[in-house]
């Protein structure tokens, strides 16, 4: 049975203007419950809606294995750097490298805002 819960998927900054696209990733912190294939989500880029996504697919990553390809597509920095941002982000992570993710695979399911 499919879930009629939409979460919330949160952006502060739209890395490589993905949310601009039919398709977009996503790398967040590993949460089994909320991160399953076709939950809906809303997501929202600095605390305004912008459209209604479907969850796809979604991979488990570490940061110790990001790719430039999966870095570059998914922010617009090289892996390095990526790695960087995730440190910040989650700067009370001691051993980020082996922290497990998601990686997020979205599609829209609903016209978007985030033209407007």
């Amino acid at each position: 049975m499919e879930s009629t819960t939409i979460y919330e998927l949160n952006f502060s900054y739209n890395w490589n203007n993905k949310l601009y696209n039919k398709a977009f990733t996503s790398i967040r912190l590993y949460n089994p419950t909320k991160y399953v294939i076709n939950n809906l989500y809303n997501v929202n880029l600095k605390g305004n809606y912008l459209f209604t996504a479907k969850l796809i697919d979604l991979k488990i990553l570490y940061p110790k294995n990001i790719s430039n390809w999966l870095a570059y597509l998914d922010s617009g920095y090289n892996a390095e750097e990526v790695i960087n941002i995730l440190s910040k982000i989650y700067k009370n992570n001691n051993d980020i490298l082996n922290t497990k993710f998601h990686y997020l695979l979205l599609v829209r399911v609903e016209e978007s805002n985030v033209n407007q």
